[in-house]
């Protein structure tokens, strides 16, 4: 039994990285102005004004068991992130903070419905997908948006004490090396794409594949590469 699962692992810890994208088959329905006639329906690329929510980061323990803390990522990679979709995709690309972490402020919204940050709150919070969708869509009417852009990657926490490091260890053994084989193969970045006019997902992709402490800072335009342009290629400056 050995060496079958050793030959698994070394195969899982062979095979290269691997993205997956998800699109509704549903038409995509911009609200801040008329769809081109010419263009698919089904085109995340309608959803021309786009929101991007702060890059949230999780920090996990190795094999990426579980999470140690989060933290939302603002500064460089979120304008390299926004300034990409700009250039590269032609989104009219609204950023809801500031490279300092500052929030958009309540003028920039609808007064009656909160401040940025406490939609993104009430979002986050929500339960269920009704409530969820219904949390959305007040949050991209209030930016005035077709669409918001969410996105998070796992790093691996700098440092593992002592006891952290023998639990570990005592769980892959005990486990058969199951911890391991998940770190082979398990999702560490996603982003999705929510439509304002409903509030549901209609883009996904998501990164899975060997997990060693992946630089979120290279793993954010992976996220975005494969992204339909809201301008041709051609018309972009």
């Amino acid at each position: 039994m050995m060496p079958r699962l050793t030959a698994t692992i070394l195969t899982l810890s062979l095979l290269p990285g691997c993205a997956a994208d998800w699109r509704s088959q549903r038409g995509t329905v911009p609200t801040t102005y008329v769809a081109r006639a010419s263009r698919a329906s089904r085109s995340v690329g309608n959803l021309q004004r786009l929101a991007v929510l702060p890059l949230r980061v999780d920090q996990v323990t190795v094999y990426a068991l579980w999470s140690k803390a989060s933290r939302r990522e603002t500064g460089e990679p979120y304008v390299d992130m926004c300034d990409y979709l700009i250039r590269a995709k032609g989104y009219d690309v609204v950023r809801v903070v500031d490279p300092d972490g500052n929030w958009r402020s309540a003028e920039d919204a609808v007064p009656e419905s909160g401040t940025i940050e406490e939609l993104v709150q009430r979002w986050a919070e929500a339960e269920g997908p009704a409530a969820r969708a219904v949390a959305m869509r007040r949050l991209g009417q209030a930016l005035r948006v077709d669409g918001i852009l969410a996105a998070w990657a796992q790093e691996q926490a700098g440092g593992v004490d002592f006891l952290e490091g023998v639990g570990l260890g005592v769980a892959n053994v005990l486990l058969m090396n199951l911890p391991l084989i998940y770190s082979l193969s398990h999702t560490y970045a996603e982003a999705v794409i929510y439509e304002t006019a409903s509030g549901e997902p209609v883009w996904r992709r998501q990164l899975s594949g060997l997990f060693e402490g992946k630089d979120v800072r290279r793993v954010w335009p992976a996220l975005v590469e494969d992204l339909e342009n809201a301008i041709p290629r051609q018309l972009l400056p």
